[in-house]
């Protein structure tokens, strides 16, 4: 939605990597801009929610702009138009003609194509609801080959607790298998005492 409104692909200024997926964990979101609507800003902001119960749904979305488009194009005298109408007016008077606006320099690094990164150790997103409890473990499993060795491999695992539905989750790492992860969901009526 941000990158509708403004032309501009979202952190086009930076490097697509690790830690523009750490900043974006801490909270990091593209600047609304002056001549965006408060009901389009307001929307947006809910689609960037780190908690995705949070999020509007596709269909929640498509009824929005729906009603949005008709309010708009039947000029329907309701907020939603003119909060809509009062942003065109001010970006008319605040902006110049379009080939008179600054040319934006893509990072060499910005990616905009789908690839693997390694995200093994983001810390959790601002104002997910998920607590981490401090029960990592690393554990060590030996196996028999069929010649009769023995193989030690070592699993780290994390275990996360989320509140609102009461389940915990085991997320296990295999560091010798790159991007092995296993994960696990449990439903426990544990009281969670968390900070």
């Amino acid at each position: 939605m941000w990158e509708v409104s403004v032309c501009i692909p979202p952190f086009s200024d930076r490097a697509h990597d690790g830690l523009l997926a750490l900043d974006i964990c801490r909270g990091l979101r593209p600047i609304s801009e002056v001549c965006m609507p408060k009901p389009f800003v307001k929307l947006t902001n809910r689609c960037w929610d780190a908690n995705p119960k949070k999020r509007p749904s596709a269909h929640e979305l498509y009824e929005t702009f729906h009603k949005w488009y008709w309010d708009l194009k039947d000029d329907v005298e309701n907020e939603i138009t003119v909060a809509f109408n009062t942003a065109d007016y001010d970006c008319s008077q605040l902006s110049s003609p379009a080939s008179s606006r600054p040319v934006t320099v893509t990072h060499p690094l910005a990616i905009y194509t789908s690839r693997l990164l390694d995200f093994t150790d983001l810390p959790e997103p601002i104002n997910a609801p998920f607590k981490r409890l401090s029960v990592s473990t690393t554990r060590s499993i030996d196996t028999i080959t069929g010649e009769e060795e023995y193989v030690t491999r070592q699993f780290e695992e994390d275990l996360v607790y989320v509140p609102e539905t009461e389940t915990i989750s085991a997320v296990t790492f295999v560091p010798e298998e790159k991007d092995v992860y296993i994960t696990r969901q449990f439903d426990t009526d544990l009281p969670w005492e968390g900070s």
